[in-house]
């Protein structure tokens, strides 16, 4: 019986872990990425974000990736120290499309804008693409 309950809660402690992986994001890392238009440390840190973004399409939205990127940009702005908006929602017309999230943030008093590049399949989950500039 002993042995039950050790294994149940190994098994709950693990889903827990799973379930609160987003806050385990490092911001300040996240912000040194998009500042420094680091793509491994964008990736490592927004992918912690995008674990449960699998598509839903539907008659309004036959990607059904927009909920989740409207959901992705709520997280963001939550973290105090960077902002985001929706420049574009599957407007980059690759194989899966594209969308473009702009994210800003200070260094030194001085505002850093770039764009995130997340690819949007119809058929699986978000993925980190690229960070640029800014073209605005």
């Amino acid at each position: 019986m002993r042995s039950l309950i050790i294994i149940l809660s190994v098994f709950v402690f693990i889903s827990c872990d799973k379930l609160n992986s987003e806050s385990n994001i490092d911001w300040q890392t996240f912000k040194t990425g998009v500042i420094q238009k680091d793509n491994s440390i964008i990736e490592k840190e927004i992918s912690k974000l995008l674990i449960k973004t699998q598509a839903k399409p539907n008659d309004n939205d036959k990607i059904g990736q927009k909920v989740n990127i409207d959901n992705l940009i709520k997280k963001i702005n939550k973290s105090r120290v960077l902002k985001a908006d929706l420049s574009c929602y599957a407007c980059i017309k690759t194989s899966p499309s594209q969308t473009e999230i702009r994210i800003k943030t200070k260094s030194s008093g001085i505002w850093i804008i770039r764009i995130i590049d997340i690819s949007t399949p119809d058929d699986n989950y978000l993925k980190f693409v690229n960070i640029h500039d800014n073209y605005d």
